[in-house]
């Protein structure tokens, strides 16, 4: 069989054949050349099909070791973000209820001062009846497992009357967590900042022992949920997502609280913070 055979050309015409110009089919081959492209393109398509599946897969937790701290800005060039994000991942926690499950979560808090105070978003801790629920955990990631902290304060920022999202916690730090990396608040945000959250959305299965993080841009600062002042991100959220801090990338310092998608629009992947101020943490 000749190339111009294949492509529906009498022998010996004298004729280019497209099949020939992409190395399907040459002039010379005989039954060893067919057998080799043949074995290439199961090959070929075996490949596409193992990527596919694989692509399907849930994933699963890895075997313990540090994360890395490095930003992935830092691929193309840019400065390194000074906060550790292996610090940032300690300082978060899932708020849990009515069981301490990763099951149960509702939504992340992150730790703010040594005496155990966290913030979070205010809807995550009140239930249906706008009143703060009776058995909050916190259930903190470390290498050995995840630490469980009862809830014992809860100090509302008048979500009801102002609109702040937001709610501090105070959890029993421990000796596990004496000497554990604590988030900062900064003065505010400007339009463009870059900036990351780290918290537990239920995205897979179900939700694992290590916070997720997303990065984004502040997209405006000019809005008010009613009385309060919110940033517009530039980042998609998920259910579990809220309380997560809104940590401005240049500096390592929390600017908001994320409270969750701006629009119920699904087409809209556009969400909201309420900015946290470093007044918020005085009694």
């Amino acid at each position: 069989m000749i190339a111009g055979a294949r492509c529906g050309v009498a022998p010996g015409a004298s004729v280019s054949c497209p099949h020939a110009a992409h190395g399907i089919m040459r002039p010379g081959w005989g039954m060893v050349g067919a057998l080799t492209w043949g074995l290439r393109l199961i090959l070929a398509v075996m490949v596409g099909f193992g990527s596919s599946l694989t692509a399907r897969e849930l994933p699963v937790e890895a075997p313990d070791a540090p994360s890395e701290d490095r930003d992935p800005a830092s691929d193309a060039g840019a400065p390194a973000a000074p906060a550790r994000l292996g610090a940032i991942e300690l300082s978060v926690g899932a708020v849990a209820w009515p069981k301490p499950e990763l099951g149960n979560v509702r939504g992340t808090a992150f730790l703010l001062s040594k005496e155990g105070w966290m913030a979070t978003a205010d809807h995550v801790v009140c239930g249906s009846d706008n009143a703060v629920l009776s058995g909050l955990s916190v259930l903190l990631p470390s290498q050995q497992g995840l630490i469980v902290r009862e809830v014992r304060e809860v100090r509302r920022l008048r979500s009801d009357v102002s609109g702040r999202d937001i709610a501090l916690m105070r959890i029993e730090p421990g000796p596990e967590l004496k000497d554990r990396p604590r988030l900062e608040i900064g003065p505010g945000a400007a339009l463009g900042d870059e900036v990351l959250v780290a918290g537990y959305p239920l995205v897979f299965d179900k939700v694992y022992r290590w916070p997720l993080l997303r990065w984004g841009r502040i997209s405006s600062t000019r809005y008010h949920l009613r009385k309060a002042k919110v940033f517009v991100l530039d980042l998609t959220s998920a259910g579990g997502f809220s309380g997560s801090p809104v940590i401005r990338v240049a500096d390592g310092k929390v600017v908001a609280v994320l409270k969750g998608k701006a629009t119920g629009n699904s087409a809209a992947d556009f969400s909201l913070g309420t900015q946290l101020l470093p007044a918020d943490l005085e009694p």
